[in-house]
């Protein structure tokens, strides 16, 4: 359903998924010796209804547990937004982290520590190989985040994220782009960008475009 709901959503096909649960999450972290985070001030979750957790600010590594407190965090005046940031900061660090120790080796033993914890389409023999190639190129991962806002709708008062209409246009207009084998690189924009130069080059390495 969720894959089916993004396909809906903007007008493109998945080719594949991958899931994983917070166990699974900690494991991968721990089997790799930890991450750095840039976390220089101390996270603590505790409002009445959130779990309670502190992760102390500036340490060299982070474990698998910080990790996930770390990206599930959202206490902070940036809600949603700042949680998808940083998920963006997380997912540099554990790249930066894997790449110069050549840790795709590990792969075939992290995809056994995770066992259920994890699920995808993907066959292990791609999985290593996907992560080689991708491991030995240089990297500068950055997002964008569809713009919106929450409501609580209906006769149960759920909540609802709805998309801002324009946006969502021209996230469509983005991806089909990039999803254009014949399409120029100086077209390979972020969404709203007018200028022909690509948002990641404006933003820099803090930028907001999915890769």
């Amino acid at each position: 359903m969720a894959v089916a709901s993004v396909e809906n959503l903007l007008d493109a096909k998945a080719d594949h998924y991958a899931s994983i649960n917070f166990q699974g999450f900690i494991k991968v972290v721990d089997a790799l010796g930890g991450i750095p985070l840039p976390i220089d001030k101390d996270i603590v979750n505790k409002q009445a209804d959130h779990e309670k957790f502190t992760i102390k600010a500036n340490q060299p590594i982070y474990n698998g547990q910080d990790a996930l407190n770390f990206v599930r965090y959202r206490e902070d005046a940036g809600g949603d937004m700042a949680r998808a940031e940083r998920n963006r900061q997380f997912l540099d660090a554990l790249i930066h982290k894997a790449a110069p120790l050549r840790q795709w080796s590990k792969i075939p033993e992290i995809l056994d520590i995770i066992g259920d914890h994890f699920r995808t389409d993907i066959l292990p023999s791609e999985i290593t190989d996907l992560a080689m190639r991708f491991l030995q190129i240089d990297h500068a991962i950055t997002s964008y985040t569809l713009q919106g806002e929450g409501k609580r709708m209906g006769p149960d008062n759920l909540w609802y994220f709805v998309a801002d209409e324009d946006d969502l246009h021209a996230v469509k207009k983005t991806i089909a782009t990039w999803l254009d084998p014949d399409a120029d690189a100086d077209r390979l924009t972020a969404p709203g960008a007018d200028d022909g130069q690509p948002q990641a080059e404006k933003d820099g390495p803090n930028g907001r475009l999915d890769d």
